[in-house]
């Protein structure tokens, strides 16, 4: 019998360099690497070869997979950039008609094309730009009352201006008084 496998009969505690876990050499397989490998050594040699190339065709299949999502990702984003590039002219357009337009609603009563009596108008700008009490000025009685919304150039009205527009279409109007005591 060897000095090593006498060392390992007297319950001598070693600490793995890789792990840092204390084990009795007892339960190791002691050996000299100077000799031929114990067939347990080879056994698990072998054992771990097939097992890492296992995870090396899992990974290269991943990569495979990956690579081709990264491609279509790159495409995507081609793609994407080119819009991009576009856009900020588009919103820019954008932005400037709506600013005008809010400009506009706010100075279109004050011009002589403006058809209704700029007194008889109270602002609102929202939901809708004004009403208008038709003949209140002039003759001191509501003739009728319009709900005005100015738009400029290709505007339409929003979803919540056209059920305002409906509710007037359908004659769903009504006043309240409030009392506060």
């Amino acid at each position: 019998m060897s000095s090593l496998q006498d060392l390992g009969k007297i319950g001598l505690m070693v600490q793995c360099p890789a792990c840092e876990e204390e084990f009795s050499l007892k339960d190791a397989e002691i050996f000299d690497v100077r000799q031929p490998l114990p067939s347990s050594v080879n056994r698990y040699f072998k054992a771990r070869e097939k097992g890492l190339l296992k995870e090396e065709a899992l990974l290269k299949r991943k990569l495979a997979k990956l690579a081709g999502e990264l491609d279509k990702k790159r495409k995507e984003c081609s793609k994407l950039s080119l819009k991009v590039r576009n856009q900020p002219i588009v919103l820019k357009t954008v932005t400037q008609s709506i600013n005008l337009g809010q400009i506009l609603e706010k100075i279109l009563p004050s011009t002589p094309r403006f058809k209704f009596e700029l007194a008889d108008c109270r602002a609102l700008f929202t939901p809708v730009d004004y009403v208008s009490f038709n003949g209140h000025t002039r003759t001191g009685r509501v003739d009728s009352i319009t709900f005005l919304e100015i738009k400029t150039g290709d505007a339409q009205l929003q979803k919540n201006q056209k059920s305002i527009r409906d509710a007037v279409g359908q004659r769903r109007l009504e006043i309240q008084t409030y009392s506060h005591k």
